[in-house]
């Protein structure tokens, strides 16, 4: 099998040529794909990170809270209760608490004595925070 078209080199290109511009548009398809979905779990996270200031304040003085933090740089909201039967914890970070999948594009969730949990939407994250709160306030 010839490596180039029925034409010759001087027709449209030779079939290396046209599988590596395929390549090339894949891969250019695929990182501006994982730019939108960067911009997108970013803008999520930023509604995470306004309405985990205002529980904060709402919980702000309970006598079960331990800590409500939103770090400096808002990569990580942690909250922390004293609970009857031991403490329970609650992290909702921007990237993988650990460092594992750097390109992964999520918001990662992780409580304490579950699996860590990962969502694109900023709402499905706010409502595990809200529940864990909630269930520990009461």
């Amino acid at each position: 099998m010839s490596m180039t078209s029925s034409k010759g080199s001087s027709g449209k290109g030779s079939l290396l040529s046209k599988e590596i511009e395929s390549i090339r548009a894949h891969r250019q398809a695929v990182e501006q794909q994982a730019k939108g979905t960067a911009a997108h779990v970013d803008a999520e996270w930023a509604s995470v990170l306004e309405a985990a200031a205002q529980l904060r304040q709402e919980l702000a003085g309970h006598e079960r809270l331990r800590y409500f933090h939103i770090a400096r740089d808002s990569s990580e909201v942690s909250v922390a209760f004293n609970r009857d039967r031991g403490p329970s914890s609650l992290s909702l970070s921007r990237r993988h608490p650990d460092g594992k999948y750097p390109n992964a594009e999520y918001i990662w969730c992780r409580e304490l004595g579950c699996d860590d949990q990962r969502f694109v939407d900023g709402e499905s994250a706010l409502r595990v925070l809200i529940k864990h709160c909630a269930g520990n306030v009461v």
